[in-house]
């Protein structure tokens, strides 16, 4: 399986991610088999427990697109004259994706951001979209109407690869890039972030070759997971307490307003770029 298993309407109602399901249904009408699942998706045990079933890791999308990322040349030069702070990229509708947009805009902190939204006249609810419990449901919906009439997003379009589809290097290269060298942090809205189980893709990668301070929003214990593959995630910088988080709407909350010195004070994130760009 390359990929990961969940609709994009995968709540914290939701006990099973969508595909989950059938490989469960699979591996049990077939008791007197023994199946070797490799899988792209850190974590999948948390679901998947049948005692037939051997379940290997062996990568997601970062070690999928290896080859092509070796062409890539990293972001070390950023325009330090920069007015935005942040990157937010957010394409197929995603609850979290939806609710980080909502927050940053009741915050008024869109200023401080390059933001694209994709699919901003889908939810009109963002709230029934989500169905999650929030301290203060009306900060969203005031934010997400705040979004809807924004005319500061970034241009997006559905047709981002020119050749071949999932052609990720090159989207990095022709339109990303560019993106990086504006901002200085990202916030990273990973496919997976609701369910317990988590593919980490080229949006995580993407973040790595732009040299940004990353905050990243996936499921939970993705980032202590790239911190033990060997990964600098710039502890001393980003507060990464979010991380150990169970709730969504409370792991979203942390991620944002724990670290909003580093997402709105542009000077003191530039000066701590310069500091660190050795560690990039």
């Amino acid at each position: 399986l390359k990929d990961h298993l969940t609709s994009v309407d995968f709540n914290k109602e939701d006990a099973v991610p969508d595909i989950a399901k059938y490989l469960i249904e699979l591996f049990d009408n077939h008791i007197d088999k023994t199946f070797i699942l490799l899988t792209s998706v850190e974590g999948l045990d948390v679901y998947i427990k049948n005692l037939n079933v051997s379940i290997i890791p062996w990568g997601g999308d970062i070690t999928n697109h290896q080859k092509e990322y070796k062409t890539v040349e990293p972001v070390l030069e950023k325009n330090l004259d920069s007015s935005r702070t942040f990157l937010s990229l957010n394409r197929n509708k995603r609850t979290h994706r939806a609710m980080t947009l909502a927050l940053l805009h009741a915050l008024g902190w869109q200023k401080h951001g390059l933001i694209s939204c994709i699919f901003k006249d889908m939810p009109t609810d963002v709230i029934e979209y989500t169905k999650w419990k929030v301290s203060d449901s009306a900060l969203y919906s005031d934010g997400w109407n705040k979004l809807l009439t924004s005319t500061d997003l970034l241009t997006d379009s559905h047709d981002i690869y020119e050749k071949l589809d999932n052609d990720n290097a090159t989207n990095f290269k022709n339109k990303l890039s560019e993106y990086y060298k504006n901002t200085f942090v990202e916030i990273i809205s990973e496919t997976s972030y609701t369910e317990k189980c988590y593919n980490l893709t080229e949006k995580t990668l993407n973040s790595i070759y732009g040299c940004s301070f990353p905050i990243l929003l996936c499921s939970k214990g993705s980032v202590d997971f790239l911190r033990s593959m060997g990964l600098d995630m710039f502890d001393d910088i980003v507060d990464h307490s979010y991380d150990a988080i169970d709730d969504p709407a409370e792991r979203l909350e942390a991620a944002i307003i724990d670290n909003a010195e580093l997402l709105t004070n542009n000077k003191r994130t530039k000066d701590l770029w310069v500091q660190n760009k050795t560690r990039f």
